[in-house]
């Protein structure tokens, strides 16, 4: 059984998750990628159910301009506040124990906010170091034009939701390669378990992943790096092996 639920972020704008309950205090919050949503190519549905079936309960919500939530610009310091919201509102819920599951972009994002309530991260996906995307190549130039002229762009939505566009702020491009590194996973408050795919054709995966290996020092003792073979960046083909390998990390942190 699945339950929506509508909660607030610090910007006052409503937030919208899927509640997967269970008979637990234990809670595993989901952050979804870039321009995505909770419920996009039934990836956090399935991981939900599996934590389902291991007694766990979920939480997967929408990023404000995301999904099912109320609209905003899209920008990563607004965005790691939402995660912030998502596990203030867990707590709201009574759930006592809380881990982060975030993907692509969602990973980082948890790693941004870096929220004390929380035991363990799954990063899926994961990206640590700055990335220099030719935006050409996933924007026509009529977008980008307006995006220059307005310092934000107004496309169209990921499929599976309800909502026909989302806005993007330009700061939120030059937010994919302007951190470091080192301050990004510096003070983290607890151990996590990266996650990523090394599939020869896909570049973008191939380049995050080489990243997340010159940062593993950097991490909290504990934490751990996991490659999943042939896997694509959005793990498609792969959920199964995502799912396992993040549930027993979840039941390893954080038993029942």
């Amino acid at each position: 059984m699945t339950e929506q639920v509508t909660f607030h972020n610090r910007r006052g704008i409503r937030l919208v998750a899927d509640h997967y309950p269970a008979q637990t205090d234990t809670v595993v919050v989901m952050a979804h990628g870039y321009t995505s949503h909770k419920r996009w190519a039934g990836r956090f549905p399935y991981i939900a159910a599996q934590l389902n079936q291991h007694g766990y309960a979920a939480l997967a919500f929408d990023f404000a301009g995301c999904g099912d939530s109320d609209d905003d610009g899209l920008r990563a310091d607004k965005l790691a506040q939402d995660v912030h919201a998502a596990v203030d509102q867990a707590r709201a819920m009574g759930y006592q124990r809380i881990a982060l599951w975030g993907h692509s972009l969602g990973a980082r994002l948890c790693l941004m906010a870096k929220p004390l309530w929380v035991t363990t991260m799954v990063l899926s996906g994961a990206g640590t170091t700055p990335m220099h995307y030719h935006w050409p190549d996933y924007y026509s130039a009529e977008d980008l034009a307006e995006l220059s002229a307005n310092g934000r762009m107004t496309v169209e939505a990921a499929p599976g939701c309800n909502r026909q566009t989302q806005v993007i702020e330009a700061q939120m491009l030059r937010d994919f390669a302007e951190f470091e590194q080192a301050a990004l996973l510096h003070d983290l408050p607890c151990p996590v378990l990266i996650v990523n795919g090394n599939h020869p054709d896909d570049a973008e995966e191939c380049a995050l992943l080489a990243g997340n290996r010159e940062g593993l020092h950097l991490l909290p003792t504990g934490s751990r790096h996991a490659v999943i073979e042939g896997a694509r960046h959005t793990f498609a083909d792969h959920l199964p092996q995502l799912a396992e390998l993040g549930v027993a990390w979840i039941r390893e942190r954080m038993p029942l």
